[in-house]
């Protein structure tokens, strides 16, 4: 199974864009909206930069981890274990939503990584990438361990480096 998980996108962390700020202005002047809990996780204490290097990753759907129902996000992410796929830095979420801009209209990709905590410390989550009518959005969606995912959700893990 893993072979056939294909390299979906590259990205480079650890760049030009070094603090929260600094992925703030980039995204909005790359006309990417950004909800309100996604900016107080890019803002949290937890939410820090690579190293420079590059990621592949890939986006299988929930269904293509083998899970045909709704499934909690931790049972996703044993399966993504299991396949020797690794959890992103939330960075790479940033930089996959600064480069992904044409994403469809209606696709929501989760990104799998160790969630962040809201600023008041009271929910934690993962970055999520949707588009809408309006176009590209930095969403959150639950980090929860039983959190459910449906079998169409594609969630993005990192290969492992070659």
């Amino acid at each position: 199974m893993f072979e056939s998980l294909k390299i979906w996108q590259t990205v480079e962390l650890g760049t030009n864009l070094t603090i929260a700020n600094d992925f703030i202005v980039a995204l909005r002047k790359a006309g990417v909206r950004i909800e309100t809990w996604a900016e107080e996780m890019i803002r949290h204490p937890a939410f820090t930069v690579s190293s420079k290097k590059k990621i592949r990753l890939t986006a299988p759907t929930v269904a293509e981890l083998g899970f045909i129902q709704r499934t909690p996000l931790e049972h996703v992410y044993r399966r993504g274990n299991e396949l020797r796929l690794l959890l992103c830095p939330a960075e790479a979420g940033l930089k996959l939503r600064l480069q992904y801009l044409d994403q469809p209209i209606g696709e929501t990709v989760h990104i799998a990584m160790v969630p962040i905590f809201d600023l008041d410390e009271e929910c934690k989550g993962i970055f999520s990438l949707k588009c809408d009518a309006e176009g590209p959005v930095l969403n959150v969606t639950s980090g929860l361990p039983e959190h459910q995912l449906q079998p169409e959700d594609r969630v993005v893990f990192a290969l492992p480096p070659v």
